[in-house]
């Protein structure tokens, strides 16, 4: 879960401020306590916060530069197969410095320009500078995974991993968008691609934006959730094979284990994250750690979900954490959660509680069932589909109502 920004004056001759462009990295620490980097040329600036997962060594640190045509690249997320990709670079003599994902996403794009983005598997948000068309490329990942919001004023195009880092910067207005707090009364988070203020937008999921010194931000869909559900919609129903998601679920969490780091996973008593965990051991996973929530005021009831999770936890082998909180720790902890939260949701309070004992746990990376969830089919189909990019980095962007734990008790200050 790293922070990156970016700020490219297309409009307007003056340099980029260095305190705007620090001050927007700083307000992302906390999603990159492992480094900060920034890059500075005249109308350009690029910035990242770092959260070690793959090549832990300096030489993965970002803004990573390509030495032969200058590009610049701030990155967030993971590419699963990466490897695949730079074996494929590597035949066509590309040289590599490092054994990130990173440098993958910087020499494919050298290669390929924005067709890039067809190879990739993975989470991903990422700015690029094209140092020989003097223009920014940044895309989102298919599924919206990874957060990449944006500010046009017409002269400075602003990019961030966090509506907050683009708001303490200094330049963006604050002014209120009805339309997003609209849509967080409606559904209880504010929907892409509008956010609390008029001046951020968030890049859509599935999109690209370039931006040429001297000319205006054009953006572009390459793929749509959309379109790729209706045209499952038309196949018949013979050609769904159970099976097949089987493979694809089993290959999902495989790919998800990809780290330098200890990969943990939150557990449950339901199905999604038990099974989740299974796979996990059935990719041969060693050292397992299993976190899981408790409440207090449901010890010894049906909704403690510990002394099942425990057994599953046992079955696969797992190190089993349970944290038991009381309604006097979350009220507590509860300043500290919204001043977490980014942007308003009625969701989320539970993912948090365990991110921090995950982050005591010594883990960074950690497996979660939550986006496990049943999805359009083709007709006639009483089958499940997942979404299998649950990874998180110490936290969840997932908007829907939780199914990994127990709702917390009514504990809300009044």
């Amino acid at each position: 879960m790293c922070g990156l920004a970016a700020i490219a004056r297309y409009n307007d001759s003056s340099g980029v401020s260095r305190r705007e462009i620090v001050a927007i990295r700083d307000r992302m620490q906390n999603r990159g306590p492992d480094g900060r980097g920034l890059w500075i040329r005249d109308r350009v600036a690029l910035a990242h916060t770092r959260l070690s997962v793959i090549d832990l060594s300096a030489a993965a640190a970002q803004p990573m530069i390509d030495k032969t045509n200058k590009n610049v690249i701030v990155f967030n997320g993971e590419i699963y197969n990466y490897l695949e990709l730079k074996h494929r670079l590597k035949k066509k003599g590309y040289r590599f410095f490092s054994h990130s994902d990173t440098e993958v996403l910087l020499y494919l794009y050298r290669e390929k320009g924005s067709r890039m983005l067809d190879d990739l598997r993975g989470m991903f948000a990422f700015v690029i500078w094209d140092a020989e068309q003097e223009s920014v490329f940044c895309a989102r990942d298919p599924y919206g995974i990874k957060p990449l919001y944006f500010c046009d004023d017409g002269k400075s195009l602003r990019i961030a991993s966090q509506v907050k880092a683009l708001r303490a910067g200094g330049a963006v207005s604050g002014e209120l968008d009805p339309a997003g707090l609209c849509g967080f009364y409606l559904f209880g988070h504010i929907p892409e691609p509008f956010t609390s203020y008029r001046a951020i937008r968030a890049l859509p999921a599935g999109s690209l934006l370039h931006c040429r010194l001297g000319a205006k931000p054009v953006i572009h869909t390459y793929f749509s959730i959309a379109e790729t559900y209706r045209r499952a919609s038309l196949e018949e129903k013979s050609s769904w094979d159970p099976g097949r998601a089987a493979d694809a679920i089993r290959s999902s969490v495989a790919r998800h284990l990809t780290a330098d780091v200890p990969v943990g996973v939150f557990l449950s008593a339901g199905l999604d994250s038990g099974a989740v965990l299974g796979l996990m051991r059935d990719a041969h996973s060693e050292s397992i750690t299993a976190l899981t929530l408790a409440f207090d005021e449901y010890r010894g009831t049906r909704d403690d979900e510990e002394p099942l999770a425990a057994q599953v936890a046992r079955r696969y082998g797992a190190r089993h954490v349970a944290r038991s909180y009381s309604c006097a720790d979350i009220q507590e902890l509860i300043p500290e959660f919204f001043a977490a939260m980014d942007q308003p949701s009625i969701d989320g309070l539970n993912t948090w509680l365990l991110s921090r004992v995950a982050g005591k746990q010594g883990l960074k990376v950690v497996l979660s069932g939550r986006a496990l969830r049943p999805a359009p089919l083709p007709a006639g189909t009483r089958h499940g589909a997942p979404r299998p990019h649950a990874r998180s980095g110490g936290g969840s962007r997932d908007r829907h109502p939780s199914p990994t734990h127990r709702a917390a008790p009514a504990c809300w200050p009044r």
